[in-house]
């Protein structure tokens, strides 16, 4: 099928691993389980619950939507072709032209509007599929992740990706099945992803309730985020980035102490314990308990982080503080997942220029200008390798340095990166 690249007119891929009723949708079971040992009973430092669009709505066509899909499902030229293709050739036929969009629709929105994210592909599936009686399956997977240093954070990351399998097959004995038949409906397949796991529908219900909650604290509208990721809770009791988003509206609206009791929270009993530690190390930093810093610094750099941030961020704590071989350390643990951006290997080339290593901080300020794609930053550091070959030269002969102020390695760059949590998946 045609792929195309985000923000642009698209159409999904399917990919193969087949009563023609109208049913009623099912609304899912919510989870009534506590968290242990957490309480997420109403804070009244919120306002009053709003008005929160619940699974069914989400989930509803309209009467329109859904007779023009019986319609297409019972056509007599489509009664050979197996009922979950059915489904799987409608939904490509009403996408077409589908836009690319970073908010997450409702499946009525979606067709009304023609334009979506990953998670509004899923609802509009699962909507279609339940119509003819399809069953849906919801998986998790990853893309080879693209990092940019900019005034905003770029990810491109997990996403859902559901499944309509055939009906009525069932397994032979004595044979491994690797998966069940049927048809993957998917945003963007490019070949790079990445299965992580399969999600219940508890799951991917209580992501469409983390992507408005996302949403809010942008807008920073924190009073209706924060029943929103409750309501993500509702439906998955361990959801970590629920609870992250828990934290850092508790911090927006100034009650740190509740943002560090769910931090804590987080780290004994949640699953990516990660996020935590590194949140919960920034929380810190702010508050100026730099020894405590410092010890879940060594914790976390005991763990596996995928994302270049984190390690970025550390190198520059790492160098601020004068412990440069320690920065080192942590900006080539980045460079091993991103070794594109350049601000990195500028960021090596400053720490070798400080432990005296001319060579190193030359070698990586070359690598810095290969990466860079702004003029202006070519620009400076083009400058900057002409001011590190002089110097050398003349260090090499006198001992001296050549230039009078600081130099471009004894600045930190002008990087803005977006605070706050992670967006939830789209």
């Amino acid at each position: 099928m045609k792929l195309a690249s985000r923000c642009r007119k698209s159409s999904f891929l399917l990919c193969c691993a087949g009563s023609l009723m109208a049913c009623a949708s099912v609304e899912p079971v919510r989870d009534a389980v506590e968290p242990p040992g957490f309480s997420t009973r109403y804070d009244s430092i919120f306002a009053a619950r709003p008005d929160i669009v619940t699974p069914r709505e989400i989930h509803q066509l309209t009467a329109r939507q859904e007779a023009e899909f019986i319609e297409y499902l019972n056509s007599p030229g489509h009664g050979s072709t197996p009922i979950h293709r059915r489904v799987s050739d409608y939904l490509e036929e009403i996408t077409e032209g589908f836009s690319y969009h970073t908010h997450t629709n409702s499946a009525a929105e979606a067709i009304e509007l023609s334009e979506g994210n990953c998670l509004s592909l899923a609802i509009l599936t699962t909507a279609i599929a339940r119509l003819a009686n399809v069953e849906v399956g919801y998986q998790l997977v990853d893309s080879t992740p693209v990092f940019e240093f900019r005034e905003k954070v770029v990810l491109k990351g997990v996403h859902v990706r559901t499944r309509l399998y055939e009906q009525g097959w069932t397994p032979q004995e004595n044979v491994f099945v690797y998966a069940r038949p049927g048809v993957q409906v998917d945003y963007f397949a490019d070949g790079t992803e990445r299965f992580m796991e399969n999600l219940s529908e508890q799951d991917y219900i209580a992501r469409y309730y983390l992507n408005q909650a996302a949403d809010a604290i942008g807008e920073e509208d924190y009073h209706r985020a924060y029943w929103l990721s409750l309501e993500a809770i509702n439906f998955d009791s361990l959801s970590s980035d629920a609870f992250n988003s828990l934290a850092v509206i508790y911090k927006r609206m100034g009650e740190v102490k509740k943002s560090e009791e769910i931090y804590l929270y987080g780290i004994e009993n949640l699953p990516n314990k990660l996020t935590f530690l590194k949140n919960y190390r920034g929380l810190l930093i702010e508050q100026g308990r730099h020894s405590e810093a410092r010890g879940l610094m060594k914790r976390i750099a005991r763990l596996d982080d995928p994302s270049p941030f984190h390690w970025f961020h550390a190198a520059r704590e790492a160098y601020n503080s004068g412990d440069y071989r320690e920065a080192i350390s942590f900006y080539k643990r980045a460079v091993e997942i991103a070794p594109y951006l350049h601000e990195l290997s500028f960021g090596l080339s400053k720490a070798y220029y400080q432990l005296g290593k001319l060579s190193a901080a030359e070698r990586y300020l070359q690598i810095a200008l290969h990466n860079a794609y702004e003029q202006e930053i070519r620009a400076l550091y083009s400058a900057e390798l002409t001011a590190l070959a002089l110097e050398g030269e003349r260090e090499a002969g006198r001992g001296v340095r050549c230039c009078a102020g600081p130099s471009l390695l004894e600045r930190q760059p002008r990087i803005l990166l977006r605070d706050g949590p992670r967006r939830g998946l789209r």
